[in-house]
């Protein structure tokens, strides 16, 4: 026996036809079971007496936002040092073998084919990059957030696996704050009975989430020492916005309520020490700063019973 470390973490996440490994920073599963209280009349002074019942168990996952992978390589080698996923086949680097989903790192040594292909993955998002565009106007920004909020409803009976519970999502609440640094000769964005603007908001080339918002929150702060005034806005959105974000986990699954399947891998052997299931996503929040790189965090219900393993 071994001690583990978060060095060899994968997530996968995806339908049953097209799981595949999600590049994260971190990966938190919590079980949490009902404690339901037995003590009575027969209970020994001054004791309390309970039994445990069924388990609500969740996920949180971040990431490195990243633009849309490369188009599908089926011949050449690949390049010392860029990360693929492999989209056909298996790749064999080594005395490593690669199935379809898994990601890897090239050493210019295999080449790819027909029947197996690879794609390069995204680069990430510098902050750099970013863009508010706020009622067609291009404005300045320092950070911005976007929050996708699903409501959640139990749908646990006698019929749920063990001590599982199960979720279905309902709608979704989607919010957006922006900071910005005060101009002297810019009016602020809102000042009285805000109503419905354009918004969208840029992530990097081709990448955005364009709708429609309101403002519900003006919030200015100002530091006597000298450091620059910053004014931020809080928005709310009206209607389905339209994303192009690339690689973001299913997010059209939770309108459906149909979860998908899951493996969080800590240790890869004969068999892997990991944990699989089912779940749905019932939240993302992205956060953009210009001197950071784009991240995104999910929220995610597992839906039914888990298997969980051991290394060999």
């Amino acid at each position: 026996m071994s001690k583990v470390s978060g060095k060899d973490l994968q997530f996968w996440f995806g339908p049953a036809a097209a799981v595949v490994e999600y590049p994260v920073e971190q990966v938190s599963f919590d079980g949490a079971w009902e404690e339901l209280e037995t003590t009575d009349s027969s209970t020994v002074s001054p004791a309390t007496d309970f039994v445990v019942n069924r388990a609500k168990r969740t996920m949180k996952v971040d990431a490195l936002l990243a633009a849309a992978n490369g188009g599908t390589v089926a011949t050449g080698n690949t390049g010392v040092g860029t990360k693929y996923i492999v989209k056909l086949g298996n790749i064999i680097q080594g005395t490593a073998t690669y199935p379809v989903g898994k990601i890897f790192t090239g050493d210019g040594t295999v080449a790819a084919t027909a029947l197996n292909q690879i794609a390069p993955l995204g680069a990430k998002l510098p902050g750099k990059s970013i863009v508010g565009n706020i009622n067609n106007n291009a404005v300045g920004v320092v950070l911005f957030k976007y929050t996708d909020t699903y409501g959640e409803f139990d749908s646990t009976d006698s019929n749920s696996s063990g001590d599982s519970t199960e979720f279905i999502t309902g709608r979704t609440k989607r919010t957006t704050s922006v900071e910005m640094i005060m101009a002297d000769t810019t009016a602020d964005l809102v000042s009285a009975s805000p109503t419905s603007i354009p918004l969208v908001l840029t992530f990097g080339a081709g990448l955005t989430i364009t709708g429609n918002a309101i403002f519900t929150k003006k919030s200015i702060v100002s530091i006597a020492k000298g450091d620059m005034v910053k004014v931020t806005y809080d928005l709310s959105w009206v209607g389905q916005p339209v994303s192009t974000l690339a690689n973001i986990l299913d997010l059209g699954t939770p309108a459906s309520g149909t979860p998908d399947l899951f493996k969080v891998i800590w240790k890869q052997g004969t068999t892997n020490k990991e944990i699989t299931g089912s779940a749905v996503v019932t939240s993302m929040s992205i956060d953009a700063d210009v001197h950071a790189i784009c991240k995104v965090s999910y929220g995610l219900s597992v839906v039914g019973a888990v298997t969980e393993n051991v290394y060999t």
